[in-house]
């Protein structure tokens, strides 16, 4: 089974962004669940960023995860 960081590298290749990389390695660190608690959103949203399936903005995104991390 793949953790968090494997998940978000295979998801997101070479180009994966820092803050990608941060937020699946909080997720590592403690859980999916706990990290979306700490950003005020939900557990799927945390999911589809690390797989780059989110559909919304990945902008505002990242600007919460660079404010909680």
């Amino acid at each position: 089974m793949m953790g968090p960081v494997e998940k978000a590298r295979a998801a997101w290749g070479a180009d994966i962004p820092d803050w990608v990389l941060v937020l699946a390695q909080e997720c590592a660190a403690t859980s999916q669940t706990k990290v979306a608690k700490r950003l005020n959103r939900s557990a799927s949203l945390v999911s589809t960023v690390l797989t780059n399936d989110y559909k919304g903005s990945m902008e505002a995104v990242e600007e919460i995860v660079r404010g909680a991390f």
